[in-house]
């Protein structure tokens, strides 16, 4: 038995043969353990274990398990706060560990309709797309889209509008527009007007007559085409009448009228027809009283008319 024996350091009593002896005492060193298992001092012997892994161990709070040199450690957790990022990506968690990914941009983002995306503290963001509606512009100012976006702008005016031939700029709902140029081709005026352009525009306006003219001398109004007109009185010298005919002036104008014979005249008591510068004239009938006759000779009445007589 191996009561009352002292062995050396690193040794150990055994009973070999029925006899005490210091053998050397084995160690981990001797033995080769199995795939998962270690080899540890079990009460001085060395025994192959399993390998603890962190399924074995509970970490405290802000701590997690890590494999350090094959064996499980609780060690701080890291956070994006421990991690410095290259140029165009920023760190996330992912499964619990910072990690540096890709900035995403607006490229990265698809925004459902009536939605834009705008970068928001460094991050892609659909938002809804402002309009017109949301904007209330200042005085001589509107609203319209500019690249997807709501601006004030200048209003324009036919000052801004250089119109081509033909054509004239009028606002149309607040814009200016160039329309073809009304002429009177346009207007159908009403009874007693006709179309005048005035100003550049078709204007129907009450038809001027001679009432509304007032002419010179040697000069009266005459409707020509439609319209008054001043044109010289023609007299007499202006007239050539034909045979049997002469000129007289009717009521301001020359007219060419039968020439009157004494066939027109009917002449008063006493008086009979002559024609005189080729006009009949009633002239006293002469008598025997208004004759002196010659030695010789003496008046008396032949056919109405006073003859001197042997």
């Amino acid at each position: 038995a191996c009561h009352g024996v002292s062995c050396k350091p690193g040794t150990a009593c055994d009973v070999v043969d029925g006899a005490p002896r210091c053998v050397p005492v084995p160690t981990c060193k001797d033995i080769r353990c199995g795939a998962g298992t270690q080899c540890q001092m079990v009460d001085g012997s060395p025994r192959c274990v399993p390998l603890p892994t962190c399924k074995d161990i509970r970490c405290g709070a802000g701590t997690q398990c890590t494999m350090v040199n094959g064996s499980p450690r609780c060690v701080p957790i890291p956070t994006c706060k421990d991690i410095r990022c290259g140029a165009g990506t920023q760190c996330t968690m992912v499964n619990g560990s910072p990690r540096c990914v890709p900035i995403p941009t607006c490229k990265d983002i698809r925004c459902g309709a009536g939605t834009q995306c705008t970068m928001v503290n460094g991050s892609p963001r659909c938002v809804p797309i402002p309009t017109c509606k949301d904007i209330r512009c200042g005085a001589g100012t509107q609203c319209t889209m500019v690249n997807g976006s709501p601006r004030c702008v200048p209003i324009p005016t036919c000052k801004d509008i250089r119109c081509g031939a033909g054509t004239q700029c009028t606002m149309v709902n607040g814009s200016p527009r160039c329309v073809p140029i009304p002429t009177c081709k346009d207007i159908r005026c009403g009874a007693g007007t006709q179309c005048t352009m005035v100003n550049g525009s078709p204007r129907c306006v009450p038809i001027p007559t001679c009432k509304d003219i007032r002419c010179g001398a040697g000069t009266q109004c005459t409707m020509v085409n439609g319209s008054p007109r001043c044109v010289p009185i023609p007299t007499c010298k202006d007239i050539r009448c034909g045979a049997g005919t002469q000129c007289t002036m009717v009521n301001g104008s020359p007219r060419c009228v039968p020439i009157p014979t004494c066939k027109d005249i009917r002449c008063g008591a006493g008086t009979q027809c002559t024609m005189v510068n080729g006009s009949p004239r009633c002239v006293p009938i002469p008598t025997c009283k208004d004759i002196r006759c010659g030695a010789g000779t003496q008046c008396t009445m032949v056919n109405g008319s006073p003859r001197c007589v042997p």
